[in-house]
């Protein structure tokens, strides 16, 4: 059983918008020796007068190809209604990295052309051009603009709670220290997306759990820098709301001046609400980690209540890095 409830909360204080670079992108697979090499495949992407070569390498081991998935509504009478079904990858997308420039895509074949959709470096992300009829294989290419008014809270300072309200201080205190003295720290995460960010991605759950993977994928890209310990992420389960009734537990925070959420009422709430569904959640997971696409976040402090991490994402990868800087702190 794990110690620690751990929820990361992925907001901004101003919501950050991509910009279109190019629309006709030219995806190559270059056909060497590492095609023949299971897992491994290599892309030359051109626009304008740049490029990027990607070293890919399937994402195989580090995320599960099915996995559980729960649906979250409310029926006529405001009960919670639970959709639990299995999701199983269709073997013609597959999820791959690349380490040098921290990249994660998700990769499709199409009339025997693969199309790429996930974040190429720390700056763009590609999506295929599903309507150019006339220049099949083009995709486009997309540039984050810089961040601002970013608020963030680490671990450092606030406590750790644990998971059960049964658990001592002893168990849960020296976690983080045994994890240290590994040499390989495996962290599955419980995957909760609130009904924000599930608006932004078309109110599709098939597309939410792609996008979910991807970004999981490519926080995997980054801890793959280091070397000792060796670390990886993977999801557990995800949970999605599919509307703001049903995330009840997250949206009764809202500070309504602005609409942004009160975290620290958001975690001591969750955590309370996850000790309720533990028989449905089970605890084979490191942390419960949400992605909000709430536009903006205040922060309340809960005298060391919780461990918060906040950064943000638009459902353009835009909050992978500050992601990953809070998984981090596990």
């Amino acid at each position: 059983m794990m110690s620690f409830l751990l929820l990361y909360l992925l907001s901004q204080t101003i919501f950050v918008q991509s910009q279109l670079l190019y629309s006709d992108a030219e995806v190559t697979e270059v056909i060497g020796y590492k095609r023949s090499i299971e897992g491994e495949r290599e892309f030359h992407i051109k626009f304008g007068n740049e490029s990027v070569d990607l070293d890919l390498v399937s994402s195989d081991g580090l995320l599960p190809k099915t996995l559980s998935v729960n649906v979250l509504d409310v029926d006529d009478d405001g009960n919670l209604v639970i959709d639990d079904w299995v999701h199983t990858t269709n073997g013609g997308k597959e999820i791959y990295v690349d380490f040098k420039h921290s990249a994660s895509l998700l990769i499709e074949e199409n009339n025997g052309r693969p199309e790429l959709k996930g974040k190429l470096n720390e700056k763009l992300y590609i999506q295929p051009n599903k309507e150019d009829n006339s220049r099949k294989g083009r995709h486009s290419i997309y540039q984050l603009k810089p961040k601002a008014t970013l608020e963030t809270r680490s671990n450092d300072d606030v406590e750790s709670v644990p998971i059960s309200e049964n658990q001592s201080d002893s168990q849960s205190g020296s976690s983080h220290e045994k994890r240290q003295q590994l040499s390989q720290i495996y962290v599955p995460l419980h995957i909760v997306v609130d009904f924000d960010l599930y608006s932004l991605i078309g109110y599709n759950p098939a597309n939410v759990i792609e996008y979910v993977k991807t970004f999981v994928g490519a926080i995997n890209a980054y801890f793959a820098l280091i070397q000792q310990p060796r670390v990886q992420i993977s999801i557990q389960a995800i949970d999605i709301y599919k509307s703001k009734a049903a995330a009840s537990t997250i949206e009764q925070h809202r500070n309504y001046a602005d609409n942004g959420l009160i975290c620290g009422e958001v975690l001591k709430t969750y955590r309370k609400w996850a000790n309720t569904e533990r028989s449905r959640i089970g605890d084979n997971y490191a942390a419960i980690f949400i992605l909000t696409g709430s536009k903006s976040m205040c922060d309340q402090p809960q005298n060391n209540q919780c461990n918060i991490g906040i950064a943000g994402d638009d459902y353009s990868y835009n909050g992978v890095q500050d992601a990953t800087h809070e998984v981090g702190h596990l």
